[in-house]
């Protein structure tokens, strides 16, 4: 039993809506076109999901891949700024080494022109021991440029400027006036050295002069009979005086210090032998070519004509020939002497004494200071002579001893001073 339709009218009004309403048809290309935007709509919406999911790790490699390159951006920054500074500190230490060297080139030069000054002295203590000392060697001035740091002297109108630089020229001009300063520098250096060692050498030169004259010396007066080491000098004449300030020179402080402290030892003794034998009688009593009628030893007497002591040496000479002192001395004897007739009589310090007999004249007189070649008297025959001629003695602590070892002597010295003097 079937159940009765309860809406009859109504499924037929819509049964009828639907026969009458058109159906709409899409086409293939649209269908497409709409799966392309559902297929757009679907990624934009997955993409938008999964960047909202994503988002913070996202951000989080933005920030760090940043950061690694203002990382790496700062560490090249402070290794330029490292290797600005090295530059800087090379620049630096190479502006101290140069103005190091030239502060040390002034000091030498300094102590080159004060070592010069001892040389000056110490050549003329030595006199004619010294010879021919090199020239003032003055150091050469070290001009303002030979700092690479030092101002540049202003150029005048007329100075041309054929080389300009350019570009990089310009940047390698500090390096070059370094390399050239340090050129000079060296240069200066070496003519510094050079003047050094030419100090060096002529107090080598004067130190084995003054030794040679020192030897010399010493023979000589050993020659006369005499202790070289036991001489004492003549007291030095004229007004002197000022307090004791002794000439502080450390051997120890370097080889010129070393030499002056040998030379100035070797001056000393020089000197002290020097001022001893030109007190000593080593000159000839009269002056030219003169003969030797007697010398000195056992004789037969002129008057008794039998063997007697002749205490010196007879000189021929005519009458009234000049006599003249063979050392400086005072004058302790100018009088008539018995036999000796009128005698002078010079005594030369360390026991040492000379006589000069059967003058004519006397020209000086007792208490006298006279020097070496300073006319005493003249040639006579007085007192017990056979004709007009000197007699001379020279003594040692009163004993006569032959005058020759002083002649001798004294013609060693002289040869000493013609080749000291030809030097």
């Amino acid at each position: 039993m079937s159940t009765p339709d309860p809406f009859p009218s109504l499924r037929a009004r819509l049964a009828a809506e639907t026969t009458e309403r058109p159906i709409l048809a899409v086409g293939r290309g649209t269908a497409l076109g709409i799966g392309v935007l559902l297929s757009l709509l679907t990624a934009w919406t997955a993409g938008s999901g999964w960047y909202l999911v994503h988002r913070d790790d996202f951000a989080g490699k933005l920030i760090a891949k940043h950061a690694a390159m203002q990382n790496a951006y700062e560490d090249r920054i402070a290794s330029m700024r490292a290797r600005l500074d090295r530059v800087a500190s090379q620049k630096l230490i190479e502006q101290d080494s140069l103005e190091g060297r030239l502060e040390r080139l002034v000091s030498r030069q300094v102590q080159i022109e004060t070592r010069q000054a001892i040389l000056a002295q110490l050549g003329e203590q030595a006199g004619p021991v010294a010879g021919r000392l090199p020239a003032d060697p003055a150091a050469p001035s070290l001009p303002p440029e030979a700092s690479a740091f030092a101002p540049s002297p202003k150029p005048s109108p007329e100075t041309p400027f054929p080389l300009r630089l350019r570009g990089s020229a310009l940047e390698r001009a500090p390096g070059r006036l370094e390399t050239e300063a340090a050129e000079r520098l060296a240069a200066v250096e070496r003519s510094v050295a050079a003047v050094e060692a030419a100090q060096l050498g002529a107090l080598a030169a004067l130190d084995q002069r003054a030794a040679q004259a020192v030897r010399q010396l010493r023979s000589a007066i050993a020659i006369a009979g005499l202790n070289p080491d036991g001489l004492t000098p003549p007291d030095a004449t004229g007004a002197m005086g000022g307090p004791l300030i002794p000439l502080a020179v450390d051997p120890a402080a370097g080889p010129f210090e070393a030499s002056v402290d040998r030379v100035q030892t070797s001056l000393v003794a020089l000197d002290r032998l020097r001022r001893s034998s030109n007190a000593l009688p080593f000159a000839r009593p009269v002056s030219g070519e003169v003969d030797l009628t007697s010398g000195f030893g056992v004789r037969l007497d002129p008057f008794t004509r039998g063997p007697a002591m002749h205490a010196g040496l007879d000189f021929r000479a005519e009458h009234g020939a000049r006599v003249h002192a063979t050392g400086s001395g005072r004058v302790i004897a100018a009088e008539w002497s018995g036999g000796y007739g009128n005698l002078v009589e010079i005594d030369h310090g360390n026991g040492v004494t000379s006589r000069y007999a059967h003058l004519s004249a006397i020209t000086v007189a007792p208490g006298q200071t006279v020097s070496a070649g300073q006319a005493l008297g003249r040639v006579g025959s007085t007192g017990r002579s056979t004709g007009p001629h000197l007699h001379y003695e020279t003594r040692i602590a009163g004993d006569a001893v032959d005058p020759q070892r002083f002649l001798r002597a004294g013609a060693k010295l002289a040869s000493l001073r013609e080749e000291l003097a030809s030097r």
